[in-house]
Protein backbone atom coordinates (compact mmCIF):
# COMPACT_ATOMS: atom_id res chain seq x y z
CA UNK A 1 0.00 0.00 0.00
CA UNK A 2 1.35 3.11 -0.46
CA UNK A 3 0.49 6.43 0.20
CA UNK A 4 1.56 10.26 -1.14
CA UNK A 5 3.56 12.16 0.91
CA UNK A 6 0.35 15.02 0.47
CA UNK A 7 -1.61 12.40 1.89
CA UNK A 8 0.22 11.55 4.87
CA UNK A 9 0.47 14.80 6.09
CA UNK A 10 -3.42 15.58 5.91
CA UNK A 11 -3.71 12.70 8.20
CA UNK A 12 -1.21 13.62 10.25
CA UNK A 13 -2.23 17.14 10.58
CA UNK A 14 -5.97 16.15 11.44
CA UNK A 15 -4.10 13.58 14.73
CA UNK A 16 -2.16 16.95 15.26
CA UNK A 17 -5.43 19.17 15.83
CA UNK A 18 -6.83 16.15 18.26
CA UNK A 19 -3.82 16.89 20.67
CA UNK A 20 -2.52 13.08 20.29
CA UNK A 21 0.80 14.29 18.18
CA UNK A 22 2.28 17.33 18.28
CA UNK A 23 3.68 18.50 15.18
CA UNK A 24 7.64 20.35 15.38
CA UNK A 25 9.16 21.58 11.71
CA UNK A 26 12.39 21.38 11.31
CA UNK A 27 13.78 23.32 8.28
CA UNK A 28 11.64 22.03 5.24
CA UNK A 29 10.50 18.84 7.29
CA UNK A 30 7.37 17.69 9.43
CA UNK A 31 8.07 15.69 12.40
CA UNK A 32 4.85 14.05 14.37
CA UNK A 33 6.07 13.27 17.75
CA UNK A 34 3.69 11.74 20.59
CA UNK A 35 4.73 13.51 23.47
CA UNK A 36 2.79 11.39 25.65
CA UNK A 37 4.70 8.13 24.60
CA UNK A 38 7.96 9.96 24.79
CA UNK A 39 6.90 10.92 28.27
CA UNK A 40 6.63 7.96 29.72
CA UNK A 41 9.82 6.26 31.93
CA UNK A 42 11.62 3.36 30.91
CA UNK A 43 10.58 0.21 31.35
CA UNK A 44 12.82 -1.03 34.63
CA UNK A 45 15.35 1.67 35.94
CA UNK A 46 18.46 1.99 34.21
CA UNK A 47 19.94 2.55 37.89
CA UNK A 48 19.14 -1.30 38.45
CA UNK A 49 21.51 -2.04 35.10
CA UNK A 50 25.08 -3.56 35.39
CA UNK A 51 28.02 -1.91 33.49
CA UNK A 52 28.22 -5.63 32.37
CA UNK A 53 24.70 -6.28 31.13
CA UNK A 54 24.34 -6.26 27.33
CA UNK A 55 21.09 -5.49 25.36
CA UNK A 56 20.25 -8.65 25.23
CA UNK A 57 20.51 -9.87 28.54
CA UNK A 58 18.18 -6.86 29.13
CA UNK A 59 15.66 -7.72 26.66
CA UNK A 60 15.88 -11.50 27.75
Amino acid sequence: MSISRQAASKYLDKIVSTGLLEKIKLGRENYYVNKGLMALPLIGSLENIEETDTIESING
